[in-house]
């Protein structure tokens, strides 16, 4: 997949992380950042990547993620408040193995924020499905 990524007049196209089809993808609130869900054999993986560093590197190079989450086996959605990414599951993404998947049966919804800097995911909630 091929990201023509626009920048004061200059446009750049990079290849995504992520070898499956995009689900949805966002920009955050300064246009520093965007995520992108890909999906691959009904499998869903967030990536987030800097834009930023796309347009100062210019055309050489494909983006690497700086972020990024595997909600295996569940679902994911993310949304962008300012360059804050929320990312909400039907799995509890700081669990592991028989209890993550048992959190996936559990009819809630997880919500997390993403830290991009180190890659963690801070809890900030769960509501019914």
């Amino acid at each position: 997949m091929v990201l023509a990524i626009h920048r004061d007049g200059d446009t750049f196209l990079r290849e995504a992380p992520g070898l499956y089809s995009l689900s949805s993808a966002g920009g955050s609130g300064s246009g520093q950042y965007m995520y992108l869900i890909t999906t691959g054999e009904g499998h869903p993986w967030l990536n987030v990547i800097d834009i930023g560093r796309i347009a100062s590197e210019g055309v050489e190079g494909n983006p690497e993620s700086i972020a990024g989450v595997d909600p295996y086996p569940g679902w994911i959605d993310a949304r962008w408040d300012g360059d804050e990414l929320i990312v909400e599951s039907d799995v509890n993404l700081l669990s592991e193995g028989e209890e993550r998947e048992d959190s996936a049966y559990d009819d809630l919804i997880y919500k997390f924020r993403l830290d991009i800097r180190d890659n963690r995911l801070i809890p900030v909630g769960k509501g019914i499905h």
